[in-house]
Parts: structure tokens; C-alpha cells; sequence
């Protein structure tokens, strides 16, 4: 399966979200947690990403409460990818610096499938390719 990419040609127009993927390429937004880390209670852990592909100014970061299934279906827009899952949100209007550190207990949760998700103001996200683990 090829990564989850951001879409560098996102453009929202009215109601309509447009979604161009001609440009994607193989260079990953989403570097880490990327599927297959396990992640202890009170052990700081950092989430990176290319802040150049990601763009915008500022970042909103979650974690997904729900079933990881068809989260990179990306025919649908980001409004349809939160509301059809639980997400919580952990990291609100973060600078774009390309990392953030995070203890795992405040991602709320304990168990082997979760997901992250990193979304900018200038409207491009990305999510892990596959689940990470929280344990206390």
C-alpha cells in the first residue's frame, strides 16, 4: 500500500472540496509516529513532520478513538474523515516547526490501535500509515 501523502494542490472552493494528487510523490509530510511504535505513560515522545510540505502556519494534532479502517481514503474531505470517526484532540494552533513532544497520557487512551493526524491551517493533513501503540 503506498503512504499517506499530503496533497500539495488542495484548494477549497465554496462548499466544494478539490483534491488534486498529481503531485503527491514519495516524499512523506506524517515522519513519526508512523505505524508500529509503542508509545509508555511518562515517556515524552516527539511527532515529526515536514513542516514545508505540510505548509500553513499552524497545526492542530489528534488521535484517533475508533476503528483505523478506510482513514486513507483521501476521495473524501477532511470534514467527512473527523466526522465519521472519533478523534480527540491533544495539540491545538501549534506552531509549524516540524515537531512537537507529547507524553502519551495525554492521548487518552490505552490499547494497540491508534492513529495520528496533523492537520494546518493552510488545509493540507496527513495521518500515520498504520497504528501505534499507547501502554501505561
Amino acid at each position: 500500500m503506498e503512504d499517506a501523502r499530503i496533497n500539495p494542490s488542495y484548494v477549497e472552493n465554496g462548499d466544494d472540496n478539490v483534491y488534486d494528487y498529481s503531485d503527491i510523490g514519495s516524499n512523506p509530510v506524517l515522519l513519526s509516529p508512523n505505524g508500529g511504535e509503542v508509545w509508555t505513560y511518562g515517556n515524552n515522545q516527539t511527532i515529526t513532520w515536514n513542516s514545508d510540505l505540510l505548509g500553513g502556519q499552524l497545526i492542530d494534532i489528534y488521535v484517533l478513538h475508533d476503528d483505523p479502517t478506510d482513514l486513507h481514503d483521501f476521495s473524501s474531505t477532511l470534514p467527512t474523515l473527523l466526522g465519521n470517526k472519533s478523534w480527540y484532540q491533544f495539540a491545538e494552533d501549534i506552531s509549524n516547526t516540524g515537531s512537537y513532544n507529547v507524553d502519551p497520557a495525554d492521548l487518552n487512551g490505552i490499547g494497540n490501535a491508534y492513529v495520528i493526524l496533523i492537520v494546518s491551517d493552510s488545509g493540507h493533513w496527513d495521518v500515520s500509515d498504520s497504528t501505534i501503540t499507547l501502554a501505561q
